[in-house]
């Protein structure tokens, strides 16, 4: 599979990540909500999670599901490219002159088409960036030792 391919199919799948929390239930929900409200961005992640006690050990399953605006926005996007290649062809095939538009027509397309695969990388890497910024504060909030987590220097100034 092509990253191309890979990344398009990111787009509107839906991932599951679990964690295993070192403290109890409460503490663990306190501890998520105040490291997520502290995370710039985490709502545009569409992050459900999930809490459940099983043998003591407390765990959150946290549910990424695709941008409820993604898939319709890629349907739109391929009956657009539909009609602007049919209009192209029509253009271009048909023995009216008009002018500019048979140039600017299929130009237009063509352009299009060739953006439209970086158009979706942007989109497929924005998603993962804001599920790994998602991630990196759960994992901080209720996995990893406090200990051990560096805390940034602050600058004097």
């Amino acid at each position: 599979m092509s990253e191309m391919r890979r990344a398009a199919a990111s787009l509107v799948e839906r991932r599951v990540e679990r964690f295993e929390s070192r403290y109890g239930l409460e503490e663990s929900r306190s501890r998520v909500d105040d490291a997520l409200a502290r995370s710039r961005h985490h709502d545009l992640a569409f992050f459900v999670p999930e809490w459940s006690v099983d043998g003591g050990k407390v765990s959150l399953q946290a549910t990424f599901e695709p941008a409820p605006r993604i898939p319709l926005m890629l349907r739109v996007t391929s009956l657009v490219f539909v009609a602007m290649v049919a209009a192209s062809a029509w253009v271009l095939l048909s023995s009216e002159d008009h002018g500019a538009l048979r140039f600017l027509l299929p130009l237009g397309t063509a352009l299009g088409v060739l953006a439209l695969p970086f158009a979706t990388l942007a989109l497929a890497s924005n998603r993962a960036a804001r599920e790994a910024q998602v991630r990196r504060a759960v994992r901080r909030a209720i996995v990893e030792d406090d200990a051990r987590v560096p805390q940034p220097a602050r600058d004097p100034r």
